[in-house]
C-alpha cells in the first residue's frame, strides 16, 4: 500500500434507515473496487510555491472510507468524531425520511453548523420536497446537491468521486490561499513601507537624490522577483511599471504600455473594475477579488486582484501597487465539477439535476416576474417525456457498448432538431425530456413531435449492424396541463405510457389518460388479492399434429374480475410483471396445469404434454430450478408432459444463467420452447446453445401467410433453421385450412389455432380429447 494512500482517501459518510440502500452504497464506494480520479494540475505558480513533490502527491489515487448510519443522530456523533479526529467526512449523503428518529433535512442543518465545508448530498424518494427551503436552511447552496431515488449506481459513484475530488481540491486550494495571502499581506506591508520610504525620499529628493535611486533599484529587484504579476499604475491609471511575472501571464512589456492605461478588461467588467479603482482612491486595501482580464492575444484569464493606493503626506494619491494571481486552473477545476454535477457523462446533455432545476426556474420566473404574461399565449411551452421503444432488448442482446452508442447518436439528433430557445435533458436509460418554448399552437408542437420521431427512425450503423428504433412522446402544456413542476411531469409522463401502450409515436395529456391510470390503479389492488379469492382460471388451447390429432395443450390464464367480468391477459400481464405479482400467479399456474396434466394422464393420454408460459420475471428468479422440480414432485407428474414455453427476451437479457437453468431443468426431462420465435433480437451463436425443443413461429407472420411473401419467406426460414438445429416447430394463431396445408407443406408440423380450437376450460378440453383422436396420438410419448 502506497504510505500517503491513508492520507489520500476520501471519507463518505452515508444515513440511510434502509439496510439495503446501505448495502447499494457499500457495494458502489468499496474501496477496493474503486478507481482513481486524476484531477488538473495547478498552474506553474503552484508548483512553484509549493514544489513538485508536493503538486505530485495531491494527485494520488483516490480512496473512499464509507461510514454508513441509520439515524441522524449517529451521522452527528460520526462527523463531531471526525472533526475531532482531524479525519473530518467529505462527504454525506443523507436520507430526506428515517423513521422514528430526526428527519435528514435537520441532520443536514446540525451537520452543516458542525462542518462547513463538508458537502451534502440529500437523497430522498419524494419529488415533493421543497429545495429553496433546504437550501435556505441548508446554505451555502453550492454545497448542497440532491439525488432522486431510484438512483444508478453510477451516479452515487459519480457523485461521491465528483464532490470527493471538488472537497479535497478545495482543501488545498484553501492552504494555497492561506499562503498566498499571507505572502500577499507581507508583500502589501513591504509595498507599504515603500509607499512611506517614497514619500520621505521626494521630501528630501534634492538631498538624498543617490540615496532615493538605490532604494528604487532594490525595490524593483523585489517587485521583479516576484512570481505574481505586479503592476504599478499613477493617479490616472497610467502604466509606471511591471514586472516580468506580468509580462509572461498577460504578454505586455513595460516599453509597450508605460506611460499608457492598461486595455484588458472585459467590457462586462468595467463598472467591477471602476468600483474597485474607486475603493483604492479612498485608501482601502483589497485582497482576494476574483475577476478576469485579457492576455495580449486576446484570451481571457481568470484573476484573483490585490492592491492598495500610496499616498503623499497630504493625503493625495501617488498611485497604485495591483497584484494578479493566475486562478484560471482552479477556476477550471470547479467547472468541471460542476458540469458533472449537472450533465450526462455518455451523453454531455444536461441531466436530471438541470431539468429539474430549469423547469422550476422558468415556472418560478413566470410567478414573479411576468404575472401578466401568464393567461398569454407567448408563455405557453410543452413539454416533452421521450422513451426508446424496445431499447432495452438491443441493449441486452447487442451489449451496452452498441446501446451507449446508440444514446449518443439520438442525442445528437435531437439536439440537432432544437431552436435556440429549448432545452434537452437525458433524465436516465433511454429517457429523454425537452422544453419546447414560446408555443402558441398545439398543431406546432405537434410537427415537432413528428420530426422528432423521423429524426429517431432514421437507420442506425453501429459496429457493422444498421438498427432501427422508434420513440414514444408524451407531452403536457403549460399551463393547460398544468402549472406546477409535479403535475407537468406526472402528465407528460403518463401521455408517454398511452403513446407506447398504444403504439402511437406521440400522444398529448388529456383527462381521460388520468381516468385509466385510475383504473390501472383499481386493477393492479384487484390483481394483488386475485390469487387467494380464486378468481384466475386456466384455458387449454389444442396442439394439434399434421394427421390432426392432439399431442398436447396450451395453458393460457384468465381472469374472472368480479367487477369488470373476463380481463384479457394483455390487460393484467404486463401489469402483474411490473407489481412483482407475476411472481405468486405463475407459480399457481404452473402447480395447477401440472395437476390437470397429471390428471389427464391418468386417464389414459400419456402421449401427451401440457406447454407453460414462464414470464421472463419469473424465469429470472433464483429459486425458479427449485420451484419446477417442486411442483413436479407434488404432482406426481413426468417431466417429459411439461414443456415451459420462455420469450426471447427473457432468456436474452442473461443467456449465460438462462442456459445453466434450462440445462438442468431439460436434463431431468423437462421440455423447452421458445414463444413468438422472429420477434426479438436472438443471436444464432446463442440459440444454437440453448437446449430448445420447439420454437414457436410468432401468429404475426402466420396471419398474412398467404398473400404476404415476406411472412412466407421468414416462415420458411425459421422452419428450415429449427431442422438443421434438429428442433421442432409449432406455427401459432392457423385460423384456416390453407394456413394448415401451407405450413405442412414446408415441414412444420405441429399447430394450434382457432382452427383447431379456442382456448377452453379442462372439462370442455376433455370432451374434445376423444373427437380429436388425442389418445391415439404419439404413442412414441
Amino acid at each position: 500500500m502506497n504510505p500517503n494512500e491513508k492520507s489520500e482517501r476520501i471519507r463518505i459518510l452515508v444515513v440511510d434507515d434502509e439496510k439495503l440502500i446501505l448495502k447499494l452504497y457499500e457495494n458502489v464506494l468499496d474501496p477496493e473496487g474503486m478507481g482513481y480520479q486524476s484531477f488538473a494540475k495547478l498552474g506553474r505558480m503552484s508548483d512553484d510555491l509549493f514544489g513538485k513533490e508536493e503538486a505530485a502527491a495531491s494527485h494520488a489515487e483516490m480512496h473512499f472510507d464509507l461510514t454508513s448510519c441509520r439515524q441522524g443522530d449517529a451521522a452527528l456523533a460520526a462527523v463531531e468524531d471526525g472533526i475531532a479526529e482531524n479525519r473530518p467526512y467529505s462527504v454525506v449523503f443523507l436520507d430526506v425520511y428515517m423513521p422514528p428518529g430526526p428527519d435528514g433535512i435537520w441532520t443536514a442543518e446540525q451537520i452543516r453548523k458542525i462542518d462547513p465545508n463538508i458537502e451534502i448530498v440529500i437523497v430522498t424518494g419524494y419529488s415533493g420536497i421543497e429545495s429553496k427551503e433546504i437550501s435556505r436552511r441548508v446554505p451555502p447552496a453550492h454545497k448542497l446537491l440532491y439525488v432522486q431515488k431510484p438512483f444508478h449506481a453510477e451516479e452515487i459513484y459519480q457523485f461521491a468521486t465528483a464532490l470527493g475530488s471538488k472537497w479535497r481540491t478545495e482543501q488545498k486550494l484553501h492552504q494555497i490561499n492561506r499562503d498566498l495571502e499571507r505572502r500577499v499581506e507581507r508583500r502589501t506591508a513591504e509595498l507599504c513601507q515603500v509607499n512611506e520610504l517614497l514619500k520621505k525620499d521626494i521630501e528630501r529628493r534634492r538631498k538624498v537624490e543617490a540615496a532615493l535611486r538605490e532604494s528604487e533599484r532594490r525595490h524593483r529587484v523585489v517587485l521583479e522577483s516576484a512570481p505574481d504579476p505586479v503592476v504599478v499604475c499613477d493617479p490616472d491609471a497610467k502604466v509606471v511599471y511591471l514586472n516580468p511575472a506580468f509580462t509572461r501571464t498577460f504578454g505586455w512589456n513595460l516599453e509597450d504600455v508605460q506611460g499608457h492605461r492598461l486595455t484588458f478588461v472585459p467590457q462586462d467588467r468595467v463598472r467591477e473594475t471602476l468600483s474597485i479603482m474607486d475603493r483604492i482612491h479612498r485608501g482601502e486595501s483589497l485582497s482576494g477579488i476574483e475577476t478576469c482580464r485579457f492576455n495580449k492575444a486576446g484570451e481571457m484569464i481568470d484573476v484573483s486582484i490585490s492592491g492598495a493606493g500610496f499616498f503623499d503626506a497630504k493625503g493625495g494619491l501617488q498611485g497604485c501597487v495591483m497584484t494578479f494571481q493566475n486562478i484560471s486552473a482552479r477556476k477550471k477545476s470547479e467547472n468541471e465539477i460542476r458540469f458533472l454535477a449537472y450533465h450526462d457523462v455518455l451523453t454531455g446533455l444536461p441531466n436530471r439535476k438541470s431539468f429539474y432545476e430549469r423547469i422550476e426556474e422558468g415556472l418560478s420566473r413566470i410567478e414573479k416576474w411576468e404575472p401578466e404574461r401568464r393567461s398569454r399565449e407567448e408563455t405557453r411551452w410543452a413539454l416533452f417525456f421521450m422513451d426508446l421503444d424496445r431499447f432495452k432488448d438491443i441493449n441486452d442482446t447487442l451489449g451496452h457498448d452498441v446501446g451507449d452508442e446508440l444514446l449518443k447518436i439520438v442525442a445528437k439528433r435531437l439536439s440537432k432538431r432544437l431552436r435556440h430557445t429549448d432545452y434537452i435533458f437525458r433524465l436516465g436509460g433511454d429517457e429523454f425530456t425537452l422544453m419546447l418554448n414560446d408555443v402558441t399552437q398545439d398543431v406546432d408542437v405537434a410537427r415537432v413531435a413528428r420530426k422528432i420521431r423521423e429524426d429517431i427512425e432514421q437507420p442506425y450503423d453501429i459496429s457493422d449492424q444498421t438498427l432501427y428504433i422508434t420513440v414514444s412522446i408524451g407531452i403536457s402544456i403549460y399551463p393547460d396541463d398544468g402549472d406546477s413542476v409535479e403535475v407537468l411531469v406526472k402528465n407528460a409522463d403518463m401521455a408517454m405510457y398511452a403513446a407506447k401502450a398504444d403504439n402511437e409515436g406521440y400522444r398529448f395529456y388529456t383527462e381521460e389518460m388520468n381516468r385509466r391510470a385510475l383504473e390501472r390503479l383499481k386493477l393492479e389492488n384487484s390483481l394483488r388479492h386475485g390469487l387467494e379469492k380464486k378468481e384466475f382460471q386456466l384455458y387449454y388451447q389444442p396442439l394439434v399434429n399434421s394427421e390432426g390429432k392432439t399431442v398436447g395443450a396450451e395453458a393460457l390464464i384468465r381472469w374472472l374480475h368480479p367487477e369488470l367480468g373476463l380481463v384479457n391477459p394483455d390487460q393484467f400481464i404486463p401489469l402483474a410483471e411490473e407489481t412483482g405479482a407475476i411472481i405468486p400467479i405463475g407459480r399457481w399456474v404452473l402447480l395447477t396445469a401440472c395437476q390437470q396434466a397429471r390428471i389427464w394422464h391418468d386417464m389414459g393420454c400419456s402421449g401427451s404434454y401440457v406447454a407453460v408460459n414462464v414470464s421472463p420475471r419469473q424465469f429470472r428468479e433464483p429459486d425458479f430450478v427449485e420451484m419446477v422440480e417442486h411442483v413436479l414432485e407434488v404432482t406426481e407428474l413426468p417431466p417429459k408432459h411439461l414443456r415451459i414455453e420462455v420469450t426471447e427476451s427473457g432468456i436474452m437479457e442473461n443467456p449465460e444463467a438462462a442456459i445453466i437453468r434450462m440445462k438442468i431443468l431439460r436434463a431431468k426431462g423437462i421440455r423447452f420452447s421458445i414463444d413468438d420465435f422472429g420477434t426479438g433480437y436472438s443471436s444464432l451463436n446463442y440459440l444454437k446453445r440453448f437446449p430448445i425443443d420447439t420454437l414457436k413461429i410468432d401468429r404475426s407472420f402466420v396471419i398474412d401467410s398467404l398473400t404476404d411473401k415476406d411472412d412466407q419467406e421468414i416462415i420458411k426460414t425459421i422452419i428450415a433453421m429449427a431442422k438443421s438445429l434438429n428442433i421442432e416447430t409449432v406455427a401459432e394463431g392457423v385460423e384456416s385450412l390453407q394456413q394448415r396445408d401451407f405450413l405442412c407443406q414446408y415441414g412444420c408440423l405441429t399447430m394450434q389455432g382457432y382452427f383447431f380450437g379456442k382456448p377452453m376450460r379442462a372439462e370442455r378440453f376433455e370432451k374434445l380429447l376423444g373427437k380429436l383422436a388425442f389418445r391415439a396420438g404419439n404413442k412414441g410419448g
